[in-house]
C-alpha cells in the first residue's frame, strides 16, 4: 500500500501510553531514510486500524493527533515535542475494570504489540417488584408504630397495657427501663394506668381493679383523639383475646397425668434449672423423644404459673409485693427486636395481623357486705329521723330519737363482735 487515508478519529483505552523520546525512530546519519520511512508507515497503518475499530466500537471523539503518512513534517513535530514533554501519560476514566495497553515499535520485528482483552458485559439483577412492596409495607408499619420503634429508645423494652371491650380496647404502650425488675415493673404500670385513667380513682372506695389478665392483642391504628389533644398521642386502638386457660390446664394435666417413668429416671438440677440426663435416658437413643423427666418438670411448672394468673391484679394494686411474681419478664415484655421479627412473619403483612401478647386491666364497683351495710344503715337513721319530726312537730325531739338509734346501733355492733371473736 503507498497510500492510506487520513483516519477520522482515534481513541485509546483506558490505560497509560507512555511515549519516550528514545522509543522513536530519531533523524540518525546510521539509519536509511528508506527504512525509517517504510517503519512510519507500517506503524501508522496499525495505528490507523486500530484506531478505525475502536472508534466504530466506542463513537468517542478522538483524544489523540490525526495520522497522514505522506506529510513527513507531522513525524519531526512529533519527535520534538516528545523531546520537550518526555514521558507523556494520557488516562480516560471509563467505568468497569482497569485494562492497560502499551503501544511502542518493535525494531526487530518492525510491527507493534497490543494485547487484547475480551470485554465482559455486565447485567444488573432485576429487582422483585414483590420484595419492594414488602419492604414498603414495613416502613408504613414502622410509622404507626414509631412509639416502640423509636431510636432513641433502643435499649428499652415495652408492655402492652389495654382496656375497654374485647372488639373496641385502648392499648398504651408503657415504656420499660429495667426488664429484670419486677416490682419497678409493676409500679410503672401502675403510674400510667392512673396518668392516663384519672388519678380521682384512687379516691373513689367502691371502684377497684376486679381483673388483670394477659391477652392476645391487634392493633387497628392510632386514636383519633390524638389529632387535637395530645395526651392521646401515644395510644392505639384494637382488639384483644382472651387465651383459653381451661384448654392449657387440661393439655398440662394430660401431659402430668401420662409421665411414665424411666429404669433410670434423670435427676432435676434447681440450681440450673434443667434436666440431666444420663446414658439410660430415651433421647439419646431416639432423637425424635423428649425426655419424661424434662417434660413433666416443664408441665408443672407452666401449670403453676396459669394457677397464678389470678394473682395479677394483686400486683397491679399493690406493687411492692410483686417483687417474685416472675410472670412480666416472661410473656409480656416485648424489645424493639421482637416488634421488628413480626413485620416479617407474613409477606406485606396488614397492621391487624400483627398480633402482641398484652396485659388487660378490667375496673368494676366492688360491693362487700362492709361496704353495703354502712351506707344502709346511715340511710335508715336519717329516715326514722325525719319520719320523728312529723310525729312530734319538733326537731329537738327529732335528733334525739335519731341518737338514742345511733347508740343502739354501736352497741349491738360492738356485742356482735364480741362475740363473734
Amino acid at each position: 500500500m503507498s497510500y492510506v487515508t487520513q483516519p477520522v478519529s482515534a481513541v485509546v483505552r483506558r490505560s497509560t501510553v507512555s511515549h519516550l523520546s528514545h522509543e522513536w525512530p530519531q533523524v540518525d546519519e546510521q539509519y536509511d531514510q528508506g527504512q525509517n520511512a517504510q517503519r512510519l508507515r507500517i506503524h501508522s497503518i496499525e495505528s490507523w486500524l486500530y484506531a478505525k475499530i475502536q472508534s466504530l466500537l466506542r463513537q468517542e471523539q478522538s483524544a489523540l493527533p490525526i495520522v497522514n503518512p505522506q506529510n513527513h513534517q507531522w513525524f519531526q513535530s512529533a519527535v520534538i515535542t516528545a523531546h520537550i514533554t518526555g514521558s507523556r501519560r494520557v488516562q480516560y476514566s471509563r467505568a468497569g475494570p482497569s485494562r492497560s495497553t502499551t503501544t511502542s515499535p518493535n525494531r526487530s520485528s518492525g510491527s507493534s504489540t497490543t494485547p487484547k482483552k475480551s470485554r465482559k458485559l455486565r447485567f444488573s439483577r432485576a429487582v422483585d417488584p414483590r420484595k419492594v412492596s414488602h419492604e414498603t409495607r414495613k416502613t408504613k408499619l414502622k410509622e404507626i408504630l414509631h412509639v416502640m420503634l423509636n431510636e432513641e429508645d433502643a435499649n428499652a423494652s415495652w408492655i402492652l397495657l389495654c382496656w375497654g371491650t374485647s372488639i373496641n380496647s385502648l392499648i398504651l404502650p408503657v415504656k420499660i427501663i429495667n426488664s429484670y425488675d419486677e416490682k419497678g415493673i409493676w409500679q410503672e404500670i401502675n403510674r400510667a394506668w392512673y396518668s392516663h385513667r384519672g388519678w380521682w380513682r384512687k379516691c373513689i372506695p367502691l371502684l377497684k381493679v376486679k381483673e388483670a389478665d394477659i391477652v392476645e392483642l391487634s392493633i387497628a391504628g392510632q386514636d383519633q383523639r390524638s389529632i387535637k389533644n395530645p395526651k392521646f398521642r401515644n395510644i392505639y386502638v384494637g382488639e384483644f383475646t382472651k387465651q383459653d386457660l381451661c384448654a392449657k390446664k387440661q393439655r398440662l394435666e394430660q401431659d402430668i397425668d401420662g409421665y411414665q417413668p424411666q429404669v433410670y429416671p434423670c435427676p432435676y438440677n434447681p440450681t440450673i434449672g434443667e434436666v440431666n440426663c444420663n446414658g439410660e435416658c430415651r433421647s439419646w437413643s431416639d432423637l425424635d423423644s423428649r425426655c419424661p423427666e424434662d417434660r413433666l418438670f416443664e408441665a408443672e411448672r407452666n401449670l403453676a404459673r396459669l394457677n397464678l394468673r389470678s394473682q395479677l391484679k394483686f400486683a397491679f394494686t399493690q406493687p411492692h409485693s410483686a417483687a417474685l411474681f416472675d410472670l412480666l419478664s416472661r410473656e409480656l415484655v416485648l424489645s424493639q427486636l421482637d416488634i421488628l421479627r413480626k413485620l416479617d412473619t407474613w409477606h406485606c403483612p396488614e397492621l391487624g395481623e400483627l398480633r402482641f401478647p398484652g396485659l388487660l386491666i378490667s375496673e368494676g364497683w366492688e360491693l362487700d357486705p362492709q361496704h353495703i351495710l354502712l351506707p344502709l344503715s346511715t340511710t335508715a337513721l336519717f329516715i326514722m329521723v325525719v319520719a320523728a319530726k312529723f310525729i312530734y312537730g319538733d326537731w329537738a325531739i327529732a335528733w334525739n330519737v335519731g341518737s338514742f338509734l345511733v347508740s343502739l346501733a354501736a352497741l349491738l355492733w360492738m356485742w356482735a363482735n364480741h362475740c363473734v371473736a
